[in-house]
């Protein structure tokens, strides 16, 4: 019995031991980052960085006003435009129902640098019909906590929640929303991935008619949107305004240390909605399949100014009447090529947004390809002429095909 109790003891021994390194090592980890500022989010779970805050806000619409409650009584004003842009209130104007109806809850996390971002949500579901419409919008605005004005936040995709019944079966779409700091640079990024829920009509040659094929499942990589300073001139005056920009280097990035924000006003999204209808016969599938595909790309990938401006515009903002004075500046232009898929549903996912310096253009698949391969082709032929630019010329021609290929690769030969 005594050599047992003595076990016993070693063991118990051991047991606190283990506990004060344990203990030791966390006190070390935090001097550490108080005496050399190693970011927080190393270290500390998402939660401790990230705290979600949905009590301290309230969405408060008074006939035409909308505002912000927050401290019981204070109130902050929100521009209507924000959250229901005119031109898309009036593309809406025969739909099922009004995605522009929002809930009272706001959820609120901290971005850095003394701002909040805010995330606001609609959702209205049709009462009557057979369509069993619902739709819905998610807004992210910024808040600078030190003058108490919010702005816009940059992520604007319309509608974002929908479901809607067509031949008998159920269509569903929704964008869940995560928070990290994708870049590293200690601001909250926001990130977003796509589900959806569908079906493909076929046509059933034997019986001549169409059938629909799914239900199908497809989950996007995430996309992430940077937080970061744009300069804006406004009245000829230039200003630095903060928010979030999409930027396709980080497509498909995960963080350990990501949150995702809570459903506002809903018990569960449209497209679980519909798995729960389809239990048992929902089939997965990598996206992009079927149905439309996009991509973005630099500007510079289409090859200089003087070649690419005839396909896709100048190298500069589309809003400004020239370039920048400045040779050395260049204005951050993207280009979507897309693919199965109509242009205005493809500038509503990518809207061109003045007082964002948001520039997208827009070019379809087969123009992207065939503008890739004739300048191939040109420069094969002026090489031959040319010997001494042989260099120059190998390297526009590799420029051409790396560009090909990445467009190929993701949407298809």
């Amino acid at each position: 019995m005594r050599l047992i109790d003595q076990l016993s003891m070693v063991s118990i021994r051991r047991i606190d031991t283990e506990r004060v390194m344990r203990i030791n090592i966390r006190l070390c980890v935090c001097l550490f980052i108080l005496i050399f500022g190693i970011s927080p989010s190393l270290v500390l779970s998402a939660e401790d960085v990230l705290p979600i805050d949905t009590k301290s806000y309230r969405f408060v619409r008074d006939q035409k006003d909308y505002t912000l409650r927050y401290d019981r009584d204070k109130r902050l004003r929100i521009r209507q435009a924000w959250l229901v842009p005119p031109d898309e209130l009036k593309e809406e104007s025969g739909a099922y129902i009004s995605s522009f109806n929002y809930d009272e809850g706001v959820t609120a996390f901290p971005i850095g640098d003394g701002r909040t971002g805010l995330h606001l949500s609609s959702y209205e579901i049709q009462r009557e019909g057979s369509a069993n419409a619902a739709a819905g919008r998610d807004v992210f605005l910024v808040l600078d906590q030190k003058t108490r004005r919010p702005h816009q936040g940059g992520i604007l995709f319309g509608i974002t929640k929908e479901r809607v019944r067509y031949m008998g079966c159920f269509f569903a779409t929704f964008h869940r929303f995560i928070i990290g700091d994708i870049n590293n640079d200690r601001l909250t990024d926001v990130g977003v991935i796509r589900e959806e829920i569908r079906w493909d009509e076929v046509r059933d040659k034997e019986k001549g008619v169409d059938r629909m094929e799914g239900p199908f499942y497809e989950q996007h990589p995430v996309r992430w949107y940077i937080y970061r300073p744009t300069r804006l001139k406004v009245r000829g005056h230039v200003s630095v305004r903060d928010h979030w920009n999409y930027d396709p280097d980080y497509d498909g990035k995960h963080l350990e240390s990501s949150l995702q924000l809570p459903l506002i006003g809903l018990a569960k999204s449209p497209v679980d909605f519909v798995k729960d209808l389809y239990r048992g016969k929902v089939v997965k599938r990598r996206p992009g399949i079927r149905g439309g595909r996009t991509m973005v790309l630099h500007y510079g990938l289409f090859g200089p100014q003087v070649l690419a401006h005839e396909l896709i515009g100048f190298e500069w903002h589309q809003w400004n009447s020239c370039g920048h004075p400045d040779p050395r500046h260049i204005d951050d232009i993207r280009v979507v090529v897309y693919r199965d898929i109509g242009l205005e549903e493809v500038k509503k996912l990518y809207p061109v947004v003045e007082d964002l310096r948001q520039d997208y253009r827009y070019v379809h698949y087969d123009k992207a390809v065939e503008y890739l391969d004739g300048h191939v082709k040109e420069f094969e032929e002026i090489k031959r002429s040319d010997p001494e630019m042989k260099e120059f010329y190998d390297s526009m021609i590799s420029d051409f095909q790396k560009a090909r290929r990445q467009i190929v690769t993701i949407l298809g030969q």
